[in-house]
């Protein structure tokens, strides 16, 4: 079933709230740096897994346009506080990379949205390369991208129907 909202909506409307979850996690960003809140790596992981957990949640429970904006936008603010805290703990690259891939598919699963959808496949994919390139087995490039283009071609026809 389509929501008949993102039919009414016209384009310049998207565009300023797209424009406007961004600034709005640029500020966010900006208030956690203000009250040194990038010295714990602790609770930069906790609230990215919150922001996470709170995107997918927002993208469920509601479909208007500007929660879908506001969802995408703690989504990727979640990756990047859990990226950063992971180098305050010195987790190994691989571990973050693979929870990176882990959350991303498990998100992939769960929301319907098909902005949240294009960015965990970006996270999957990015993050299944730094895995190739941090174990330097660059033979498998060639493997990965034959594979995930036959993957996401399967994956994104399957969920038209």
């Amino acid at each position: 079933m389509k929501n008949k909202e993102y039919d009414i909506q016209s384009l310049p409307i998207k565009i300023l709230s797209v424009f406007g979850g961004i600034l709005a996690s640029l500020a966010f960003l900006a208030f956690l740096l203000v009250t040194d809140f990038y010295e714990s790596g602790t609770s930069m992981l906790v609230v990215g897994i919150i922001c996470i957990a709170g995107a997918i949640w927002l993208n469920k429970m509601y479909d208007k346009i500007i929660l879908d904006t506001l969802s995408v936008s703690f989504f990727i603010i979640g990756f990047l506080l859990i990226d950063v805290g992971h180098n305050y703990l010195e987790i190994g690259d691989n571990t973050i990379n693979i929870i990176f891939f882990l959350i991303a598919l498990g998100s992939l699963f769960v929301v319907q949205n098909y902005i949240l959808s294009f960015i965990s496949v970006l996270i999957i994919g990015g993050s299944l390369l730094a895995l190739i390139i941090s174990n330097r087995s660059y033979n498998l490039i060639h493997v990965y991208v034959s594979a995930f283009a036959l993957i996401m071609a399967y994956w994104f026809l399957k969920k038209q129907k």
